[in-house]
């Protein structure tokens, strides 16, 4: 089946400049309808909706301005693209022409396939604006999908960040949906910003729909972007809440069961995939793969990110590896209980973590000043000092931005100071070993890369562990 021909609206008070379009157009496989006035060309545009229109600004009973300002304020031909024309070519013309809301200008006498042209350039744009979010103005999933399909069938190595947001619905339930367009607004200027400054040229932006964006780029620049992004976001989004609700922390709402719910401040989640070490045979598959990730990425408290780093020789990776980063973190625990610090080292143990426990928070506070673990686990019940104030110092060193927080406690209140101190996860005491590792599972996805990791291994050299 043909395409339908694309409608050209003509108006124009010459007969003959109406006339010549009319036929030059119809050649060029183009469906025309002429007005020869203003008010004429306002009613054929609301009744046959063009997709391009051309409007001569100097008409009888209404001028082409006018025109432009009724078609840009009609919800029906507002997309419209619209290209005046006229004899005049100053500069103030141009600018009351646009500011009417034309999108070009040919000035007469005009040549026939310039005008062509700035036609075509115009439908080419309109096209491209329908595969384009509305609200953020990113491509759309037409776009993003086509331009996977054409890095997978170069073979380049790529990377995808899926993109969510955390507690939306909590904002949107909340504040309304103005605050929760503005909150898409935000990730979708941090992504293109963060984007630009720490990827590279060829990175694509796509914006899937709602609250869910997704990045192409390449394996060397994930770690960058995804930890630019998450201090940009979290620095960020405290703009978007009361502050009332900031010092709080979160926001009281209820979920579908009508069951009241304290809900954090948003946080960003990103599911990240690769072929560095695997192939992907389908677009399916790739996506599904990146929406796993993204779960992952979910079940941590915080702005978090999970790399999927499975590959097709080795087969099937364990829950741990699947999660992003899995055997080569270590688990550092804390507590006065030896009793306690002995169980959970052989637990974790068992499910093939690698674990120092330290009995007092002087002696875990020396251990990361050289080579910290990636994961830290802090017990309320400590033999030397606060917990909140180890919590605090381990908070403020730098080379423990980003590494994940496990609090133990007895007490359910302390939950939502965990949360202010910027503690990533919460397990009140007692709990069950498998909730412990489920929890401790879900914090490996933030397992850092890169040097804290080989310091973790230089530590473990030099202690013959």
């Amino acid at each position: 089946m043909n395409a339908p021909l694309a409608k050209i609206l003509v108006a124009d008070d010459e007969p003959g400049i109406r006339q010549l379009l009319r036929a030059f157009l119809e050649r060029g496989d183009f469906q025309v309808v002429v007005a020869q006035n203003g008010d004429e060309a306002v009613r054929l545009a609301q009744e046959h909706v063009p997709d391009v229109a051309v409007i001569d600004v100097m008409m009888p009973q209404m001028d082409g301005y006018e025109v432009c300002r009724q078609l840009r304020n009609d919800t029906r031909t507002s997309h419209v693209p619209i290209l005046m024309l006229t004899s005049r070519s100053t500069v103030g013309d141009k600018i009351t022409g646009f500011e009417s809301g034309a999108d070009d200008y040919v000035t007469k006498p005009f040549d026939l396939n310039e005008l062509l042209a700035r036609i075509r350039s115009l439908l080419r744009r309109a096209r491209e604006i329908t595969v384009r979010n509305p609200l953020t103005g990113l491509p759309g999933n037409r776009l993003l999908l086509e331009e996977i399909k054409h890095r997978m069938q170069q073979k380049t190595a790529m990377a995808l960040l899926y993109v969510d947001l955390d507690n939306f619905k909590a904002l949107n339930d909340a504040y309304g949906f103005v605050r929760g367009d503005e909150a898409i607004q935000l990730l979708a200027r941090q992504i293109q910003e963060t984007v630009l400054e720490k990827g590279s040229a060829d990175d694509f932006i796509g914006h899937i729909g709602g609250d869910d964006f997704a990045v192409i780029t390449t394996p060397p620049y994930v770690d960058a972007i995804c930890r630019a992004l998450i201090d940009r976001f979290d620095e960020a989004v405290v703009g978007l809440y009361d502050s009332a609700d900031v010092e709080r922390g979160y926001l009281r709402g209820y979920d579908r069961s009508g069951v009241p719910h304290r809900f954090p401040l948003m946080t960003i989640s990103i599911g990240v995939v690769t072929n560095r070490e695997r192939e992907f045979t389908s677009l399916d598959e790739l996506s599904r793969t990146a929406a796993e990730m993204k779960k992952y990425a979910k079940q941590i408290p915080g702005s978090s990110y999970a790399v999927d780093q499975r590959s097709n020789v080795y087969g099937p990776a364990s829950d741990s590896e699947r999660r992003g980063r899995g055997r080569a973190c270590m688990v550092g625990i804390v507590s006065a209980e030896q009793d306690l610090l002995d169980l959970l080292q052989l637990h974790l143990a068992k499910i093939g973590l690698r674990v120092r426990t330290y009995p007092a928070g002087q002696d875990l506070l020396a251990a990361v000043r050289h080579a910290p673990p990636a994961i830290l686990v802090v017990d309320a019940l400590q033999r030397d000092g606060s917990a909140w104030d180890l919590c605090r110092q381990l908070r403020e060193r730098k080379n423990l931005r980003h590494h994940p927080i496990l609090l133990l406690s007895t007490d359910p209140e302390d939950e939502e100071r965990a949360f202010r101190l910027q503690i990533d996860a919460f397990l009140q005491k007692p709990f069950s070993l498998q909730q412990f590792a489920d929890c401790v599972l879900g914090l490996v996805a933030r397992c850092p890369q890169g040097p804290e990791r080989n310091g973790v291994q230089d530590e473990d050299s030099r202690s013959g562990g």
